[in-house]
Formats: structure tokens, C-alpha cells, sequence
């Protein structure tokens, strides 16, 4: 569940396959979702959200920071993950929301009945919040996966989408965000490109 337990092939597979499941979504209403993401999370106060109650924001909010934990770079809190699913499951997402719904409401029980008198998943402590995810991920629990999946492109997306606040899980990965690139491309052609 760490970053170090999770493998480079693993978690591109988990990026890509939540990605081409939403390329089938109509272009216009992505770019809708995250304008509107994006507007509702620079908001001061930050805007409410549309679909998730305050209770199930925060467990998913603490869902999220066990999948991509801030440490000495910033991590799914910081790339507003949560905002991006939560316009999402008001959008192009919708018939997902009673699923992560009743998954947040799930991490909370499952929080109440092993750390008494816990009353929130949000209120574990670090560890004890992985053991559940744990637990459900060996469990092959729908929501362990949709919901990681959905952190995931929420953190790594691009900022337009409402998530991925400041490029910074482009930061995460060293993603250059340029609108032109020039050669060399990398060490297929370095030598082809050399000055002199």
C-alpha cells in the first residue's frame, strides 16, 4: 500500500486502465467537470462538494493520502484527488457514486469495529488505515479498486481536469509540462542529434 509496495508496472497498469475506461466519455463534459472541479477547489472558502458529504469526503480524503501519501513531495491531498472524484460522481461518473458511497461508509464501519471507540476512518492513525485497506484490497473488495483508481487519475491527470492541483502529481512522476519538445527525445536518439 506504501509507495514502495506498489510497483512501477502495477500502478501504470492501474493509471491506464482507469484512463482508457474514461476515454469513452464525451470530451466536452470531461472538460466541463474539471473547469468545474478546479473552480469549486480555489474557491476561498472552498466551495462545498456536490455529491460527497462532509463525512465521506474526509474518509476518502484519508483514503486517498495512504494511496499517494505527501512526504517530501506532494501527494493526493495536495493534487486535490478528492475534488476531482467528487465532480466526477456528479458528471461523467454518476452511475459510479452510490459504489464509492457505500465504500466510504464501509471504511467507516470497518474503523468503528477493529479500533473502538474510533469513530471515523479519518481519525486512524496511519497504519491502522492501511491494515483495512489492506484487508479490502485482499479481499478484492469493487471499491478498494475504483477508488484507488479513481485517486490515481484524479492526481495524475491534467489539471484542466480538476484534479492534479498545480501539476503537482506531475511533480510526483518529473513530468515536463512543455507545449514544445526538441531533440534529442531520449537515448533512442541522442547520438543522431549531437551539435557539431
Amino acid at each position: 500500500m506504501s509507495t514502495s509496495d506498489f510497483s512501477r508496472r502495477r500502478f501504470v497498469g492501474t493509471v491506464a486502465g482507469a484512463a482508457a475506461a474514461w476515454l469513452t466519455v464525451p470530451w466536452s463534459e470531461l472538460l466541463a467537470a474539471g473547469a468545474d472541479a478546479a473552480r469549486a477547489a480555489a474557491a476561498e472558502p472552498p466551495a462545498p462538494f456536490e455529491v460527497l458529504t462532509p463525512v465521506q469526503a474526509a474518509a476518502l480524503d484519508a483514503f486517498a493520502a495512504e494511496i499517494l501519501p505527501s512526504d517530501d513531495t506532494p501527494g493526493a491531498r495536495e493534487a486535490n484527488a478528492v475534488r476531482f472524484v467528487d465532480r466526477a460522481l456528479a458528471t461523467f461518473a454518476a452511475d459510479m457514486k452510490k459504489q464509492v458511497q457505500d465504500g466510504a461508509a464501509d471504511l467507516d464501519r470497518r474503523a468503528r469495529a477493529a479500533h473502538s471507540p474510533a469513530t471515523s476512518f479519518a481519525a486512524l492513525d496511519s497504519p491502522s488505515r492501511i491494515t483495512i485497506m489492506r484487508e479490502m484490497e485482499a479481499a478484492k473488495s469493487d471499491f478498494f479498486e475504483l477508488a484507488r483508481s479513481m485517486v490515481l487519475v484524479g492526481v495524475f491527470a491534467n489539471p484542466s481536469y480538476g484534479g492534479n492541483a498545480e501539476k503537482s502529481g506531475w511533480q510526483v512522476i518529473g513530468f515536463e509540462d512543455r507545449f514544445v519538445w526538441s531533440p534529442p527525445f531520449g537515448y533512442y536518439d541522442q547520438d543522431g542529434h549531437a551539435d557539431g
